[in-house]
């Protein structure tokens, strides 16, 4: 059986056309299957690592983000967790659903952006965790001839995902503004907990795999 996780800034192009969307998949031979929520769980892990970290916290959420500011920025005066990003949460949760004890199932995890794609079948691939593949949504268009929606103007994961927390957290995307919210917090050792960063404007709508 092939099973697909649609992620959520795909569900947001297709909107009242996804009941459509699902049932092409499964016409094709793909089941939509859906994870349990790991946002809270990801919360938590920022939320108790900034409680004990002396350094800025750096987002990882966005691993193109993270990338990025380890090319740009010189003074290391953050720190980088190894906190993986919702989507590897969810995919680990799908993972011991629906492959971990089947042998004859491979489960697709669709992504936004290719940084997310290359993350993903490279922690899987070093974990010998086979049939699990990661693919931006344009793979899943070309190779299965689904027609593609238009990029939704919002994104439905924006800025904001550390709000109700008792921290203090700055808050930018895109590249220009994540580089210097960064440098300025670093620079001016800032008295702040956590920098939120999204290297595309805006959040994961404007990724470059969808």
């Amino acid at each position: 059986m092939n099973y697909i996780w649609i992620n959520p800034v795909v569900k947001a192009m297709y909107a009242y056309k996804l009941e459509k969307l699902i049932k092409e998949l499964e016409d094709k031979g793909y089941k939509v299957v859906e994870t349990p929520s790991q946002v809270e769980l990801v919360k938590n892990k920022f939320e108790n690592l900034c409680m004990e970290e002396e350094k800025i916290v750096l987002d990882t959420r966005c691993p193109a983000a993270i990338e990025y500011i380890k090319e740009k920025v010189k003074n290391r005066g953050f720190f980088i967790p190894r906190i993986e990003p919702i989507l590897i949460h969810s995919a680990r949760a799908l993972y011991d659903i629906y492959i971990k004890d089947n042998k004859d199932n491979t489960l697709f995890i669709t992504t936004p952006c290719s940084s997310l794609k290359d993350m993903g079948n490279l922690i899987f691939k070093e974990e010998k965790k086979s049939r699990i593949v990661f693919k931006t949504w344009n793979d899943i268009c070309k190779e299965l001839d689904i027609p593609k929606e238009e990029k939704c103007s919002r994104s439905p994961i924006p800025l904001g995902f550390f709000r109700n927390l008792n921290l203090k957290v700055l808050e930018a995307s895109g590249q220009q503004e994540v580089l210097e919210t960064v440098t300025n917090a670093v620079e001016n050792n800032e008295d702040i907990d956590l920098i939120e960063i999204l290297l595309c404007e805006g959040g994961c709508n404007t990724g470059d795999g969808i």
